[in-house]
């Protein structure tokens, strides 16, 4: 599993130059940096990569979201640029030797010698460019460990307040039965027959198209799972008693609180812990840096005429 991510990994590094072509596939982005060296990059080069890779779910998106995906997507292209000509300019791109050993040992890990190649196909991608993009990262990943997390550290009083916080609590749920029902039903009948079997009047009335809803069982819901009426009169419904109407545009839905569940710690290890908590400061650290680095280059982008 560990081996599958890390390839998985890879490849979604692959992908970054691969997505949002198909929406402006003539844009480039050139970046100046103050030493005069200059790295374009057109995402023409990918274009036939991109239904691959996103196996026909970028047409799903409507305009507004493949806009903001496709200024996220080459926002990340300039960073990885950026950052890949620092590790350049320290000399720390890996030999070819190491790259080799690298791919040696993914190929003995996988079932054949075969697998790593089909996978790689399966993402449309060759085994050279793979090389060749498994060497950037190598580099790009020493340059941060050596010159911008390098002076990280993680104090016990840290890991402590990360185990006992409450984002590691498990939410608050209600346990209930819910039935939901058109307004166009006779609510005061429905709720008459709830009062003595809930579950067969939901079997015979819900208008739900869940089976939990469509029968009335007794489900346990986190807040953001309730219907936001329902959540508005969480604090009037009394444990065992079917509630009053609840009205939401055409529906109306009838509850039975039968149990709240209160939130918890769920416990975590100092493992765990620490490795959060280095994570969240090497992104800090990382988007500082970033920003220090854009500030030194000139960004200019253009259409293919311009180029």
């Amino acid at each position: 599993m560990k081996l599958k991510l890390t390839l998985f990994l890879l490849f979604s590094n692959l992908a970054i130059a691969q997505v949002v072509s198909e929406v402006r596939s003539g844009i480039a982005a050139e970046i100046k940096f103050s030493t005069s060296q200059i790295s374009k990059i057109l995402f023409k080069d990918v274009e036939k990569s991109v239904r691959k890779e996103l196996r026909g779910e970028f047409e799903n998106f409507n305009s507004k979201e493949k806009s903001i995906l496709t200024e996220a997507m080459l926002e990340r292209l300039i960073e990885r640029s950026l950052l890949l000509n620092e590790a350049k300019k320290l000399n720390l791109m890996p030999s070819k030797d190491t790259v080799e050993n690298l791919i040696s040992a993914i190929d003995e890990k996988l079932e054949d010698s075969s697998s790593l190649d089909s996978e790689l196909g399966k993402q449309g991608v060759g085994r050279g460019d793979f090389k060749k993009k498994l060497r950037q990262e190598l580099a790009i990943k020493e340059f941060l460990d050596e010159k911008v997390f390098n002076e990280i550290v993680v104090l016990d009083a840290e890991i402590e307040s990360e185990m006992n916080s409450d984002k590691h609590k498990s939410p608050e749920q209600f346990c209930l039965k819910l039935l939901q029902v058109d307004k166009k039903q006779d609510i005061a009948k429905i709720k008459k027959l709830a009062e003595q079997d809930f579950e067969a009047t939901a079997r015979k009335f819900s208008s739900a198209q869940t089976s939990v809803k469509k029968r009335g069982e007794l489900s346990c819901y986190t807040q953001n799972q309730l219907p936001q009426e329902v959540i508005d009169k969480l604090d009037t419904l009394e444990v065992g008693v079917l509630s009053s109407e609840i009205a939401s545009n055409d529906l109306f839905y009838l509850v039975e609180l039968q149990k709240i569940m209160k939130s918890k710690l769920i416990p975590i290890s100092r493992k765990r812990a620490e490795d959060l908590i280095l994570r969240n400061k090497r992104q800090t650290e990382l988007d500082a840096f970033l920003v220090e680095l854009k500030s030194n280059a000139e960004i200019i982008r253009h259409d293919k005429k311009g180029a």
